[in-house]
């Protein structure tokens, strides 16, 4: 199912990136057409310039043609009269002189008056000489001018009109030929805009094809994917139905087979007898187990199948890397302590279990192991929120159920809670042996600075409803070494022995962890988006769940 949702992510990702590329081509297509429009706007605005430039050369071409007309008219000498003759001089005035004159001027006045009347006498004597004088000298003159102008007038005229003839010719030719590249350049601009738009088009429909094929072809996956979804899923909680109904078979078989089972030497002095089973191990590996006759809970169904929770193993499997530190927290009788061992070969694996008789054996299955394993140690220790001394419960024929109270806790107490927790069927008219005992509690934040560990990259919790408690004292580590969590989520525990809501550990996880998930059968991972989803899964199920918890 997770395969199925990751390949319907993927087409809706493929999807979105091909509506994306269209965007894009669609406004690569409206840049374009910007930037022809753009171009036609110049290529008009010089058109513009171009055309007022060929008028004002027409109308300077036309004024030179004007004056070069002009200076083929005959012109006229004008030759200076100052030195000429005039008809007279001007006649001095003959009004009575001023009153007060100087004696000198006063003789002179009487010979300027005799002067004046004897030029009046000879003028009509003189001025035909004067005249015939002056034609007799200025003739030749004249001539001589009107032969020189008649001379060079012609060849200036020629020279002026072959200059003004010559400089038109090449201002009308460059007027054509910027004509002609202005009609050049808008053509090539309007072919150019053509092609452009039609092979926008031509892009356009193929992206629109392309989108709609890829579109159609996502709707049709979709919708396999979901009928293959529906059946997977359908198919599941058949699997679940039928495993559930082994799992009862083989508790019923290792029920009715205790009693008749050889007895062997106990591990303590009035405690359980043990036996032997054999554990199937990650990468094709397997070990001795040495668990407790009587247990019903983990003993019985790994000596009846040799397998413990077989999908976390395989997460595991995929997951651990060689030189990780591992924490497991209820590690029990050593089941899983025993797998992170063979795969961090090169790394640290501690266990903790607060049960004494549970910890006997782990300790003595962990130093049984052999072949190439992590540097492992293991504890008697309860991981709680705060340090102190913990009440413990336990019963020998569920080994796998022990927890520790902060409060007062006697055998009847220890007995009433766990047939409250485990199914009626496996202790209907059975006597069971319940017992308590003290423990020691810490919590992570404080045992992991008082060993100075460097790194932490896995922590499995299965503490029997007290995660929450476990998560409360880990804040700092989770905080600094941001590691990978296994928790199993079992509300009806942390309930009966800690009144507890169903959904005050998914409020935890879901403030410390970015990501949620359950674990399925074949060790894949389903993604928890909210309470609702797990709370779904948690009443169609078993009543408790494996989650993995991770940081972004």
């Amino acid at each position: 199912m997770a395969l199925m949702r990751q390949k319907a992510e993927r087409d809706d990702r493929w999807l979105e990136q091909e509506r994306a590329a269209h965007e894009i081509s669609r406004q690569r297509l409206q840049q374009a057409e910007s930037e022809i429009a753009l171009i036609r706007e110049q290529t008009e605005t010089e058109m513009a310039i171009l055309r007022n430039l060929a008028e004002q050369e027409r109308h300077k071409l036309a004024s030179e043609l004007a004056a070069r007309d002009s200076l083929q008219e005959p012109r006229q000498l004008q030759l200076s009269a100052s030195t000429a003759l005039a008809d007279s001089p001007s006649e001095p005035s003959l009004e009575t002189a001023p009153a007060r004159m100087s004696f000198g001027a006063r003789l002179l006045q009487p010979v300027k008056v005799i002067a004046w009347s004897g030029y009046r006498l000879i003028r009509p004597i003189v001025r035909p000489i004067a005249w015939r004088t002056r034609n007799f000298l200025m003739v030749p003159i004249s001539q001589a001018i009107e032969q020189v102008r008649d001379v060079s007038q012609p060849d200036l005229s020629e020279a002026l009109r072959r200059a003004l003839d010559a400089d038109m010719q090449a201002k009308q030719q460059a007027m054509q030929s910027a004509t002609r590249n202005a009609e050049i350049l808008v053509t090539t601009a309007e072919q150019t805009l053509e092609l452009v738009r039609q092979s926008a088009e031509q892009t356009a429909n193929l992206v629109r094809q392309s989108v709609e094929q890829a579109a159609e072809l996502t709707r049709q996956s979709a919708a396999q994917n979901a009928e293959q979804l529906r059946q997977r899923e359908e198919h599941s909680a058949e699997f679940g139905r039928i495993t559930g109904a082994i799992e009862n078979a083989l508790l019923t078989l290792t029920l009715e087979s205790a009693s008749r089972r050889p007895k062997s030497a106990p591990l303590a002095a009035g405690g359980p007898t043990q036996a032997i089973a054999r554990l199937n191990l990650p990468q094709g590996r397997a070990a001795e187990l040495l668990y407790f006759r009587s247990d019903m809970s983990v003993g019985g169904p790994i000596a009846a199948s040799g397998e413990w929770e077989p999908h976390m193993r395989r997460l595991l499997e995929r997951t651990v890397q060689p030189d990780w530190t591992c924490l497991d927290v209820g590690a029990n009788i050593g089941a899983h302590t025993m797998s992170l061992a063979s795969l961090a070969y090169m790394g640290q694996v501690i266990g903790f279990e607060a049960d004494p008789a549970n910890h006997a054996l782990l300790a003595h299955n962990v130093a049984a192991l052999g072949g190439a394993v992590a540097d492992t140690e293991v504890l008697n220790l309860a991981l709680w929120d705060s340090p102190g001394r913990l009440r413990l419960g336990r019963v020998d024929e569920f080994t796998g159920c022990s927890f520790v109270s902060a409060g007062a806790l006697d055998e009847a107490d220890v007995e009433k809670h766990l047939r409250d927790v485990v199914d009626p069927a496996a202790t209907k008219g059975r006597a069971l042996s319940p017992r308590t005992s003290e423990v020691e509690a810490a919590t992570l934040d404080g045992w992991v600075k008082e060993k100075a560990l460097q790194r932490v990259d896995l922590i499995k919790i299965d503490a029997e409803g007290a995660e929450s408690r476990i998560l409360s004292g880990a804040r700092d580590v989770l905080k600094r070494f941001r590691p990978l969590v296994l928790v199993e989520y079992n509300p009806d525990c942390a309930s009966v022995h800690f009144k507890e809501e169903p959904d005050t550990l998914y409020r935890a996880l879901a403030e410390c962890f970015d990501d949620l998930g359950a674990i399925e059968r074949d060790g894949t991972v389903t993604a928890i988006e909210d309470w609702e989803s797990l709370k779904a899964r948690l009443d169609s199920g078993k009543g408790w769940e494996d989650l993995v918890c991770g940081f972004a």
